[in-house]
């Protein structure tokens, strides 16, 4: 009987467990994780021949999807494959050409990239790049049955002449003609970098990287001459590394042109938002004329926490060795969730330090009390506490890898991942809430 009931036993524990994992998974309670890539041929240290083409193949993975793959030889980016799906497709299938043109020892890398912009921990393999094997002609069985015996030599054999290689096709001419390496520009304005290429096959493309991440590229016809006109938006003030190379149609890349550009600004005067926020900021709020002003440091991707309530919502701000930031969203008319008042407050709450910061306070049935950092301010300040209500989330949802934010001259943009959403803060205390649809 015993027994038999250890066998019960085991089996609720088993589907209890089951169920719990699976309402976790349901709840989507997890973090999101960035993608992961493979690269499945060539092998790690396989020789291959110089001027031919070899065929990088990796497959990358995401729970959203891959929306990019990027090849970098030597350390510097040789090309970037998109897929077909603006949303990303996984598993991200990507065959790319690379073609050696020196011997000796190569290092490939592979990165793939998401719809949030999160990207992959690089993968590398060592290739080992050979000159091309010159084979002699192999004689037919009739030739070797017909040949002349040779007499053996009655001196000095000749010096055998070296064989002449094969013409190979050559990588494109690439040249920059504006700007100048060193050249200044203003914080927010457009940066036009011109260049030409010149290929005795054809040009393929030329593409501008800027700070070792593909900005743009202009595809061309085939042509053995192109020109192009490629423009980058500088937006963060300091040293910028511009980079600039053709490829042809065997997919040959150029000599690599580098430009180090300065760009100015910043502090009072603010400097160009950039990616999810730049889209909000341009189509949303107006651009520059907006209330909220102009970006006054770059945009963080970083950990955070949010959770909601009756009548408002919490978000937790990571600020890495400064003091954490709680803000506390009221709704408007205490149900409208797209726009109301906020505050903001100190995170005093350390880990280690009770949970429960007011063990007194019953919430009642289907409602909770926020606990850890929210529950500290939640207790404290008797105000939020009317104003919010309780919580109707059974606890904070932490974000990691899907939440971020960026400062501006009178206001802040917090994005939460988890709700695909974007609230934008203004220092008069109002906050509107966005959907945020950027890939």
């Amino acid at each position: 009987m015993a027994k038999e009931h250890r066998k019960w036993l085991t089996v609720v524990l088993a589907l209890t467990l089951s169920a719990f994992l699976v309402a976790c998974d349901l709840l989507g309670g997890g973090a999101k994780r960035k993608p992961s890539v493979t690269i499945t041929a060539p092998r790690a240290g396989a020789q291959v021949p110089r001027g031919q083409e070899v065929i990088i193949q990796s497959t990358a993975l995401d729970e959203k999807g891959v929306t990019k793959v990027e090849l970098i030889v030597d350390g510097v980016p040789y090309r970037v494959d998109l897929s077909s799906n603006p949303q990303g497709e996984s598993p991200f299938v990507v065959s790319q050409p690379w073609v050696p043109s020196t011997v000796g020892s190569h290092t490939i890398v592979v990165k793939a990239y998401d719809a949030d912009g999160l990207v992959s921990d690089p993968v590398s393999i060592s290739l080992v790049v050979v000159e091309k094997a010159t084979e002699a002609p192999t004689p037919s069985a009739e030739a070797a049955a017909t040949a002349t015996p040779i007499a053996p030599p009655t001196s000095a054999p000749p010096t055998p002449t070296e064989a002449t290689p094969l013409p190979e096709d050559a990588p494109p001419v690439l040249q920059v003609t504006s700007p100048a390496s060193g050249a200044s520009f203003e914080a927010g304005s457009d940066v036009p970098i011109q260049a030409s290429a010149t290929d005795d096959l054809g040009v393929r493309r030329i593409e501008l990287w800027a700070d070792e991440e593909l900005v743009t590229f202009e595809e061309g016809a085939g042509q053995t001459a192109m020109q192009a006109t490629l423009t980058w938006t500088a937006s963060t003030p300091g040293d910028h590394t511009i980079q600039v190379k053709a490829l042809d149609t065997a997919w040959q890349a150029s000599n690599l042109i580098t430009l180090e550009i300065k760009i100015t600004g910043g502090g009072a005067e603010g400097v160009t938002p950039t990616g999810r926020y730049y889209k909000i900021w341009r189509d949303e709020l107006g651009g520059p004329s907006t209330a909220l002003g102009l970006a006054t440091a770059d945009a963080v991707v970083r950990l955070a926490a949010e959770q909601f309530f009756e009548h408002g919502y919490m978000y937790w701000r990571d600020n890495l060795g400064v003091p954490d930031q709680i803000y506390v969203l009221y709704f408007g008319g205490g149900s409208d969730q797209t726009k109301g008042t906020w505050r903001s407050f100190e995170d005093t709450w350390k880990e280690g330090g009770p949970e429960n910061s007011c063990p007194a306070e019953t919430p009642p049935g289907g409602l909770y009390k926020p606990l850890r950092g929210f529950g500290h301010v939640w207790c404290d300040q008797p105000t939020v506490k009317a104003q919010l209500g309780w919580a109707t989330e059974a606890k904070e949802n932490p974000l990691e890898n899907n939440a971020g934010f960026q400062d501006f001259q009178r206001g802040v943009m917090l994005w939460s991942g988890r709700q695909d959403a974007i609230y934008v803060l203004y220092d008069d205390g109002g906050w509107i809430r966005y959907p945020d649809d950027y890939e």
